[in-house]
């Protein structure tokens, strides 16, 4: 009889883990077996056919159009993300985890609240010099804490790469989302862009987070931001199928503008004259606040309208002082500029109305949609009553009495501002129908909405016990609790219309952090740790310390 043949013995045969595997096929090597990077399953043998039989029926389509750098970046964060997960929560706590994590917690609360990365040593003054009163037993621990700006540099690039990887795993669960896309400059003049994400998912919870922050240099064509734009998707794994899109000097009063900041250069940026205008100021007891250092030619509305209501109202003080200076300012004591100064003043003071209702977050579309219909209906009216020589609404024009002359040219001025924002208004008119039908449900025409919904509505119009929900909840907590059996189509069009980003106030807000740092760290600052910064700054993601901590040690995960 014959020997038995021994059964061949895989893992005798020596094979080794590749590491093209990793970027080509998103695994790496654990404790001797292969792990998928995306979905955690093992393979035992280290074998390319196994890896690509894996990848190719699993994963390639979500990762098939990935360009070479993005792939690698991709695997590198999916490695990261796994090495958060490793089972070595028996170490962390150690004297030398929790002297880590608190130097992150610092680093991240400096940044959280605006400070300079060089804090941090101050910092560890002051609790060295607690410690040494407190706790002089733990003096040798305070000392460890790694807080230098080196040191907190490094932190806040950790702190966001696993803000970005927590982003990530939250955009798997999104729905639809939407993009906030918006550039400015920098202090130094440099192009910057910033993406924002507005996702939803299927229980209607709403993540807004920084997708990145490019600087832009030399020529840069739409062409080189939307392949910007596409990396940073494909990085998160965000899919285009669910982008849900909408496409997105008016007064002519740039004669008065000039004026006003050439008076604010004579007084602010003159150190003796400031003081001396102070001082006229303090002389005559006047309450108004001091006239800002800004140049309001480059102004958004809401800071126009206030820079130019406070000269406004210093209008005698500012009069007399630079004809006590010697500087010839002559529109000051024409009647035709000051006419055209308080009208400007009045309107500015319109825009703040609108301005300031959609500086705050979590702005839907429909909150804007509803502010722009009335603010053009008010410039339609003001403009009708300035034709009639009434002068109601505009409190600082009828302090002058204009001419007729001003107030036609006016009322024309006005008009040509509601035909501008009419025009540019376009984009809601195919939106109309549908946040009507969002925001009243049970009142909007059954036969004028979508097809796919009319039969849904009708449900819904005749449940009481829906009808009263939804006058006591919030259309977020309203939609979030029909029943997807019952209303698939209803949830799926509110989805879309509410993750609509309503206004730019987070982009506006983060353009202004981004140039404070610049400000303050000049050219010492690199891209990806503005890029850091800001993340960490606007995030509500809360970092995981404890991962940040793990990964730090170096878990034993080769690539």
């Amino acid at each position: 009889m014959d020997a038995p043949v021994k059964k061949r013995k895989i893992d005798g045969e020596g094979r080794a883990f590749n590491k093209i595997w990793t970027t080509k096929y998103f695994f790496a090597e654990v404790r001797g077996k292969a792990v998928c990077l995306v979905c955690g399953d093992q393979i035992a043998v280290f074998k390319d056919y196994n890896l690509n039989r894996h990848y190719t029926t699993k994963h390639a389509d979500r990762y098939k159009n990935l360009t070479d750098d993005a792939r690698a970046r991709t695997s590198e964060a999916l490695l990261a993300k796994l090495q958060t997960q490793q089972d070595c929560v028996g170490n962390a706590n150690t004297p030398g985890d929790a002297i880590a994590k608190a130097s992150l917690m610092i680093s991240y609360t400096i940044v959280k609240h605006r400070k300079s990365l060089s804090d941090g040593e101050f910092v560890k003054e002051c609790l060295m010099a607690i410690a040494e009163i407190m706790f002089p037993e733990k003096r040798d621990a305070f000392e460890r804490l790694s807080l230098s700006r080196p040191a907190v540099t490094r932190s806040i690039e950790d702190i966001a790469g696993n803000v970005e990887l927590q982003l990530q795993h939250k955009v798997d669960s999104f729905d639809f989302f939407s993009l906030a896309l918006s550039e400015s400059c920098d202090v130094g003049d440099t192009a910057q862009f910033l993406v924002f994400v507005r996702g939803i998912t299927k229980d209607f919870k709403i993540t807004e987070e920084l997708v990145g922050v490019w600087s832009t240099t030399g020529t840069t064509t739409g062409r080189d931001l939307f392949t910007k734009v596409g990396s940073s998707l494909d990085r998160l794994g965000l899919r285009w199928d669910r982008l849900n899109v909408m496409c997105k000097s008016l007064l002519g009063v740039n004669h008065v503008i000039e004026v006003v900041n050439r008076v604010v250069d004579v007084i602010r940026t003159r150190g003796s004259n400031h003081k001396q205008f102070v001082a006229l100021l303090e002389e005559f007891e006047t309450v108004h606040e001091d006239i800002p250092i800004v140049d309001l030619t480059n102004m958004r509305w809401l800071g126009l309208g206030d820079g130019l209501k406070r000269f406004w109202d210093l209008k005698v003080k500012i009069k007399e002082f630079c004809k006590k200076k010697g500087e010839n300012i002559p529109e000051l004591s024409d009647e035709d500029w000051m006419a055209d100064l308080a009208f400007a003043v009045d309107i500015t003071a319109l825009m703040n109305g609108i301005q300031a209702q959609l500086k705050r977050k979590d702005v839907f579309v429909h909150d804007i949609h509803s502010l722009a219909k009335a603010f053009v209906r008010e410039l339609q009216f003001l403009s009708n009553q300035l034709e009639s020589s009434i002068l109601t609404h505009v409190p600082s024009l009828k302090e002058v009495t204009p001419s007729a002359d001003h107030l036609c040219r006016y009322s024309s001025m006005l008009t040509a501002l509601h035909d501008e924002f009419v025009r540019r208004l376009e984009d809601f008119k195919n939106l109309e129908d549908e946040i009507q039908m969002i925001l009243s449900p049970f009142t909007c025409n059954v036969y004028t909405a979508p097809t796919d919904v009319q039969l849904e509505l009708i449900d819904l119009q005749c449940d009481m016990m829906l009808t009263q929900h939804f006058h006591s909840a919030s259309l977020l907590d309203f939609y979030s609790a029909l029943k997807e059996e019952n209303f698939p189509n209803m949830r799926r069009h509110a989805q879309k219309m509410l993750i609509l980003f309503g206004s730019t106030y987070t982009c506006e807000q983060t353009f202004s952090l981004m140039k404070s740092n610049r400000f303050m760290y000049g050219t010492s600052l690199t891209d990806d740790q503005l890029s850091a910064i800001l993340r960490i700054s606007t995030t509500d993601i809360q970092p995981d310390f404890d991962a940040i901590v793990q990964a730090q040690q170096g878990l034993d995960v080769s690539h």
